[in-house]
Parts: C-alpha cells; sequence; structure tokens
C-alpha cells in the first residue's frame, strides 16, 4: 500500500470509528442526552466525507477493499442523517419491522465481505468486518423484538466495533509516516 493510499485509509477508518462510537453511546446508556440534531450533522459530514475517500480510494484500484468499505459506510451515514431517523419518533420510516429488515440486510452485507475476507486478509481487517455483522444483527433483533438488552448488547459490539476502526485508522497513519507496518494487523493470507 502507499503512502496516498495509506492517508485515506488512516482518514477512513478514523471517521468510521468515531461515527460508531459517537452512535452507540445512547445504545449502550452512556448517555440519555438527545443529540438528535447535533448528531445528524455530524454524521452527514461523515457521510460525506467518507463518499469522497471511497472515490479517492477505488480510484486508485490498489485497496478496493477500503473503497468498498467506506462507501457502505458513507450509505449508512447518509441514511442515518436523515430528519426522521430515531428510535423515538412514530414516523412511518421507524416502524419497528422496517428498521429491522433494514439492520438486517446492512448485518448480511457486513456477513459475506467478512466471509470474504477469510481468504487473504489480515486479522483486523476480519475482526472489523465480524463486530459489524454481529452488531447490525444484534440491534435488527431489538428492532423485531423490542428486547432492550440486543440494543445494548449491539452497542457494546459497536463500541469495540469503533476500537477496531481506530486501530486500522492508526495502523493506516504510522504506515504512512514509517513506510512499513508498525502496527501488528495480522498476517495477510495468501490469494490463491
Amino acid at each position: 500500500m502507499n503512502s496516498r493510499n495509506s492517508v485515506i485509509s488512516s482518514i477512513g477508518f478514523f471517521v468510521i470509528g468515531l461515527t460508531l462510537w459517537t452512535t452507540a453511546l445512547r445504545s449502550v446508556g452512556w448517555t440519555s442526552t438527545d443529540f438528535d440534531m447535533v448528531f445528524g450533522g455530524l454524521i452527514l459530514a461523515a457521510g460525506i466525507v467518507l463518499l469522497v475517500l471511497a472515490i479517492l480510494s477505488l480510484q486508485s484500484g490498489e485497496h478496493a477493499f477500503d473503497g468498498l468499505v467506506f462507501f457502505a459506510f458513507a450509505v449508512l451515514a447518509l441514511v442515518f442523517s436523515l430528519p426522521n431517523y430515531s428510535h423515538e419518533t412514530d414516523s412511518m420510516m421507524n416502524a419497528p419491522v422496517l428498521v429491522g429488515w433494514f439492520y438486517l440486510l446492512w448485518a448480511l452485507f457486513w456477513f459475506y465481505l467478512w466471509i470474504g475476507t477469510l481468504k487473504s486478509h489480515p486479522l483486523m481487517h476480519m475482526l472489523f468486518l465480524l463486530l459489524g455483522w454481529l452488531s447490525m444483527f444484534a440491534i435488527a433483533i431489538f428492532e423485531y423484538s423490542g428486547a432492550r438488552g440486543f440494543l445494548t448488547l449491539g452497542g457494546y459490539l459497536q463500541l469495540i466495533w469503533a476500537l477496531i476502526a481506530l486501530y486500522l485508522s492508526a495502523g493506516s497513519a504510522l504506515h504512512a509516516l514509517c513506510g512499513k507496518g508498525c502496527l501488528p494487523m495480522g498476517a495477510k493470507k495468501a490469494s490463491g
């Protein structure tokens, strides 16, 4: 990975980590303050940044995995920044079955990306996607059942997911600065 791609990866995974962390705060019960307006603006900005980073990452062609992840998170961020998206409102968009399907489909998306990483990606990328589909699946179960424990579980998985994203960001930044892997990411398997 060249220095330019390392910088793009570092910024992208940092934005993802920050977004995941802030959106998980209410799910795990660390804050009960209504930040929907502030979060909506921040998540919209994150979505736009990730969309630009996805295009740059896919343009280089060298690291399509990052581009795909950034594009997926850009779509998620743009959906979550919509004005009426909140668990507390009664709009049609927030019908539990519809939102449950939304999370279930994203869990499926992260799941098959995770399956794809088992062959040739480093361990940290596998953990990143594993936590992605597990947290989305837990939140989908919450939306269908209303069992608050699944939302809390999904929130804690999302916090760990955010930490892995921040670790990937740090690894990419250090790679750009040092010219080699300073943080262990796990061995990259040979694709065959």
